[in-house]
């Protein structure tokens, strides 16, 4: 038997209990989609020409609770406040899982080419129900361009993300992708000192309507900032980035094919503000391995425990230049 409620639920009323397990839950997969978009702030240092980078990574998160929604501290005020850390009601629980592989060519002196994608193993129960979906996630393809190439370092990016994941599997609630095209640009910089380094990555990611779903998602601003020191083998980092995402909107016009009882709704941004502390370990000349993790300080309509990262990094030359 399972324990009572106890606490603000308890003077909530069902139905609100049941809006905010779907507004949470929908947001589960948040963790492992900044973790795969790359939430550190990247190196501003461009693969030299013919040569490649594979990484491949390990994410896990898994949590009971989360930042609450701006619309229910709104409407809802006995259910929480605005960035409250709250658990998720009907004793909801949210364990995710994913591999992320990623991949950057260098294709000239100061430009290259890169390309991502991830798979997902995602899991939301709650007393009522259990949602699973499983799968690969939406595909990315980008490129940099390197302006300054001294000891400072600054490089434009820009990216597209091209839907992949089934529009069948749970719509709204534990979706592997959001079913349409996602364009990002913005810029990397940094430097070394010695043996440390400081590297930033700012951006903007304009994201198309869903005219099949009548989604129209909110545009977001993201923000990293890592900083680093080496010690013969071992590099130890530090980060931190901030994500600030536009409402949601749904047009019920577009799902239902008419024009009889429309509907608009309007779902709650995501933000959130976190830390990244990790280590690097070279193993080879051409070989890394990581160990980090993803620690939520704030946010809003996001989950609110940590997300772990084990990662293998490999350099490969690809080509070799005439005369080398």
């Amino acid at each position: 038997m399972r324990p009572a409620m106890r606490g603000r639920w308890g003077h909530c009323n069902m139905r609100a209990k049941i809006r905010l397990v779907v507004a949470l839950s929908a947001g589960s997969l948040g963790p492992l989609l900044c973790a795969a978009r790359g939430a550190e702030a990247s190196s501003p240092w461009l693969p030299p020409r013919g040569e490649a980078i594979v990484r491949v990574k390990l994410l896990a998160h898994e949590t009971d609770r989360a930042f609450c929604p701006t619309e229910f501290s709104e409407s809802s005020p006995g259910l929480c406040g605005d960035g409250d850390r709250v658990r998720y009601p009907l004793e909801g629980r949210a364990r995710d899982r994913g591999v992320l592989c990623e991949a950057e060519v260098g294709v000239a002196e100061r430009a290259s080419l890169d390309a991502r994608l991830t798979y997902y193993d995602l899991r939301f129960d709650d007393l009522l129900t259990l949602r699973r979906s499983r799968g690969l996630g939406d595909l990315t393809l980008g490129g940099r361009v390197a302006l300054l190439r001294g000891r400072a370092r600054a490089a434009p990016f820009a990216a597209v993300k091209i839907p992949l994941a089934d529009e069948s599997i749970a719509p709204g609630i534990l979706a592997i992708g959001d079913q349409q095209i996602d364009v990002e640009t913005g810029l990397h910089a940094g430097g070394a000192f010695g043996s440390a380094f400081a590297a930033a990555r700012a951006g903007y990611r304009f994201r198309a309507r869903n005219d099949a779903t009548g989604r129209q998602p909110g545009d977001e601003a993201f923000f990293a900032l890592d900083l680093g020191a080496r010690a013969g083998r071992v590099l130890l980092r530090c980060g931190f980035d901030r994500l600030a995402g536009e409402e949601t909107t749904v047009d019920s016009v577009a799902a239902a094919g008419s024009l009889a009882g429309a509907t608009r709704r309007v779902e709650p941004g995501k933000s959130v503000t976190r830390v990244s502390p990790g280590v690097l370990v070279a193993v080879s000349a051409s070989a890394e391995i990581e160990i980090g993790a993803l620690i939520p300080l704030a946010g809003r309509n996001y989950p609110a425990s940590a997300t772990f990262v084990v990662g293998i990094s490999r350099r490969f030359r690809l080509w070799r230049e005439r005369g080398a």
